[in-house]
């Protein structure tokens, strides 16, 4: 899940969250802030990146791009 943010900012982080899928008898949370925009074609993307918790003797590193940015029009 990630924060609303506006169209017109340009230079903003997310905090982030959630929990893995349930794999071997255990779930894993996951949780962190994203690095700040990077402009793409199209509008704008993040940089995220750390550990799960650890549980059942291990944790999991994991690092990826957000997907562009989701517009919210008020009516």
């Amino acid at each position: 899940m990630y924060d609303y943010c506006s169209s017109y900012e340009t230079d903003h982080i997310h905090r982030y969250e959630g929990v893995t899928t349930y794999d071997d008898g255990h779930t894993h949370r996951y949780y962190g802030y994203t690095g700040p925009t990077i402009p793409v074609t199209g509008g704008h993307i993040h940089y995220m990146r750390g550990r799960t918790t650890f549980i059942d003797r291990h944790d999991h590193r994991y690092e990826n791009d957000t997907s562009l940015q989701i517009f919210f029009y008020a009516r």
